[in-house]
């Protein structure tokens, strides 16, 4: 992919308002810490100062080629789009001093505008960089107007604080996380009130998996005073991230939240449209919670967003999980491999295996059961659980490898902390690949898997009647408001409700609507009850599905108030095959064009046949035929309750590949 401003044969316009800040040349020891510190300092220190902005540090230390010279500044200035670069060295001036010589470039001429010395002892390399900061304000102030500069630096905090988030910083770049974490945790022991530490600190958690993350991330929100307006905008992005990813999606303004997050970010690309952690950003946002109506091409965006983060900064490993997760369910593994090949590529040799690394080799040609068997068996069990959960849980090969390696997760987390998530993870996968009776098996009454189940006939109807008792009284029964949002979350994930209407249960249809009514009546906010308004018009249709009057489910299910219920698709499905039914197949399609947001549920494969079926109605073959395949292969060994589906896909898949050889 074209990183902006760096085609073939093009030369860069370079921003009159960009800074790069590149790393110095140490011409002393005992510094070394202060080559990229000093980046990392001085951007944040001018950017913002007026209409300043600063590179990425990242990226400037990315990008910098050569020693501190000004055909080297130059050079960093063309690849980074920065009309002035600062460069310098670092020497010993005496047994306890030190002296910083740095230079300003003008890369547009060529000109350098100006060279300043500063001297101070070597433990104080904060006031250096303060220094610095000042002097090259003042000496670009003499040519360009700068305006308002901001009093907080990173260099006023305190100097054994700063050394270890610098150190920090080093690690986060390279995706050792938990070296990072601990610098993170040493600065914050030093200055609690650290908001960048603590941001990072919860962004480096939050690669590892760990859901303290939010915790540091919200931490750094309340603390975000002062600081340079590229980090502000991601730390407040970040806190809304955590957020979210805490709350019910239909309740407590988790819209609001989120078309705010959107906005933020939007301005963050808008004002750094080269800093790849805003791209990165964008990305992981558009894939937890970009599911507001309207956004149907979310997945194709989100990769859009992470490949551009990857362009620009191609060593950040971190940035390839969601690009191979996005790209192994119907790409196929000639795709994903373009990532894994380039993200082993970055690791050194001697690096333990990640999740990323796993799905590589495992896609990789395939290997011999052999070689999966020992692979699977040496690698971590942290990198089980990643492959899984960032692919191969939606990978629909016809070995079934993420049913495999998540049985053998299970096999291996029982004595572990993770048990009980590592059974709920192979129940995923097996529900996924169709193995709906033995998935069954570790599912309690309330979760909207084992509902799915009940709603594609997998569950014995003494079960299912069971199942369903336990959910309606859970609705029904009285609760506080963390109860009101777990019968939210149950509501917009079960599709009880339309089991019921498949079997024409109108009687309980009716008791449903009323508690839904109820339910709305004391709800715990104005938001919380609005949300109730989608589930009762959902339910209305329902009733009508279930009386048989199609027509009339069909214009009910056509005016639902989707904005109060984003992630519910099991509507648009039922809409979709209604509207089939009738020969509006284009209409079909249109509620089609999104992914299915529960990514792991085997509904998606029920929503990939109805995409086959209205494409080749709309004589889009090449659409039918991927769309039929992945029916066919994922669903390949699955229980009797799914084989009419993969005997149909089979059928069409000869059917078209009969039509196109002729």
């Amino acid at each position: 992919m074209e990183v902006i401003g760096f085609g073939a044969g093009r030369t860069p316009t370079l921003d009159p308002n960009l800074v790069a800040v590149a790393p110095f040349d140490l011409l002393t020891t005992g510094q070394e810490l202060w080559r990229e510190g000093l980046v990392d300092v001085l951007s944040r220190y001018l950017d913002g100062a007026g209409s300043l902005r600063s590179v990425s540090p990242t990226i400037a230390i990315r990008r910098w080629r050569g020693r501190a010279d000004p055909a080297s500044a130059a050079d960093l200035g063309r690849r980074t789009r920065a009309r002035f670069v600062v460069f310098g060295d670092l020497v010993s001036a005496g047994p306890d001093s030190v002296r910083v010589s740095l230079s300003i470039l003008d890369a547009a001429s060529g000109r350098r505008i100006a060279t300043v010395g500063i001297r101070d002892v070597r433990t104080r390399m904060d006031r250096v960089a303060d220094s610095a900061g000042v002097a090259v304000l003042r000496e670009l102030g003499q040519i360009r107007p700068i305006g308002a500069v901001r009093n907080a630096s990173l260099a006023a905090m305190s100097p054994e604080a700063l050394k270890a988030f610098l150190r920090g910083e080093q690690f986060y770049r390279k995706a050792e996380w938990d070296s990072a974490i601990a610098h993170y945790e040493r600065a914050l022991d030093l200055d609690s009130s650290f908001a960048p530490a603590l941001w990072h600190l919860g962004r480096a958690h939050f690669w590892r998996g760990h859901h303290v993350s939010h915790v540091y991330l919200r931490r750094a929100a309340a603390l975000n005073r002062g600081l340079a307006p590229r980090e502000s905008l991601l730390i407040v992005a970040d806190s809304l991230f955590a957020s979210l990813s805490t709350l019910p999606l239909v309740d407590y303004g988790w819209a609001q939240r989120a078309r705010r997050l959107f906005a933020i970010l939007q301005t963050a690309a808008e004002r750094d449209r080269d800093d790849p952690e805003v791209w990165q950003a964008l990305g992981e946002a558009r894939v937890h919670f970009w599911v507001m109506p309207g956004n149907r091409m979310r997945e194709r965006l989100a990769l859009d967003a992470f490949d551009r983060a990857i362009a620009l900064d191609p060593a950040f490993g971190a940035t390839y999980r969601h690009a191979v997760q996005l790209t192994i369910r119907d790409a196929g593994a000639g795709a994903v491999r373009r990532y894994t090949r380039s993200y082993e590529a970055l690791r050194p040799p001697y690096a333990v295996i990640d999740g990323t690394t796993l799905i590589g080799r495992l896609i990789d040609g395939p290997p011999a059961a052999s070689v999966i068997d020992t692979l699977v068996a040496n690698a971590p069990l942290q990198a089980l659980e990643e492959a899984l959960v960032f692919g191969l849980l939606f990978w629909p090969d016809t070995a079934e490898t993420g049913v495999y390696v998540a049985r053998a997760w299970e096999a291996r987390a029982r004595l572990t902390a993770d048990s009980v998530r590592a059974r709920r993870v192979l129940s995923l996968a097996l529900a996924y690949r169709g193995h709906l009776r033995e998935a069954s098996g570790d599912l309690s009454a309330t979760d909207p898997i084992l509902h799915e189940l009940v709603l594609l006939g997998a569950v014995p109807a003494d079960s299912a009647a069971k199942v369903f008792r336990d959910w309606f009284a859970e609705l029904t029964s009285p609760g506080d408001t963390l109860q009101f949002a777990r019968k939210s979350y149950s509501l917009e994930r079960s599709p009880l409700v339309l089991w019921m209407a498949a079997r024409g249960d109108t009687a309980h249809l009716r008791q449903y609507l009323q508690t839904i009514e109820s339910l709305g009546r004391t709800a715990p906010s104005a938001t919380a009850g609005a949300s109730m308004e989608y589930f009762a018009a959902a339910g209305r249709a329902y009733l009508s599905l279930g009386r048989g009057d199609t027509a009339q489910a069909l214009r009910r299910l056509g005016t639902l108030p989707d904005s109060l219920c984003p992630v519910c698709d099991l509507e648009q499905l039922v809409r979709s095959q209604l509207l089939t039914v009738r020969g509006r197949y284009a209409e079909a399609r249109v509620l089609l064009e999104r992914d299915y947001n529960a990514t792991s549920s085997p509904l998606r494969g029920l929503w990939q046949l109805q995409r086959a079926r209205v494409a080749e109605r709309l004589g889009k073959q090449d659409e039918a035929i991927k769309f039929y395949a992945h029916v066919a292969e994922l669903w390949r060994h699955a229980d009797p309750e799914l084989q009419p589906f993969v005997a149909e896909a089979t059928l069409a898949l000869r059917r078209l590949r009969g039509n196109a050889s002729h």
